[in-house]
């Protein structure tokens, strides 16, 4: 008798489980109708909004150029890419000025 009991017990929790997952992925495939789904056309400038990307910064010399030219692939043009420097003691600087040159998106503070 104790053997059924516990198999019972077992039934019921694991049917308890599956009502819960298949409520969860109703809940999910409704959620996926009624959101919308974004466009993967260019925004045209004048309507987009700037974006201000604020780099806090500190003795990246070697991680700095990496990050800088990963921000200026991507495709929203109208960013600005301001770099907090706090008193680096590398080349952060420098590299940061260097790039500073080619791009007027980016301002060093």
């Amino acid at each position: 008798m104790a053997i059924y009991l516990k198999e019972g017990i077992i039934f019921v929790i694991s049917a308890v489980l599956a009502i819960y997952w298949l409520i969860k992925l109703v809940m999910m495939l409704w959620r996926m109708r009624i959101d919308p789904v974004l466009s993967t056309d260019p925004v045209e400038i004048e309507s987009s909004p700037l974006i201000s990307i604020v780099l806090a910064v500190r003795d990246e010399e070697k991680d700095i150029g990496d990050c800088i030219i990963s921000l200026q692939g991507q495709d929203y043009t109208n960013r600005e890419i301001v770099i907090v420097d706090d008193r680096s003691r590398d080349g952060t600087v420098r590299i940061i000025e260097r790039f500073q040159k080619d791009d007027p998106c980016i301002r060093l503070v």
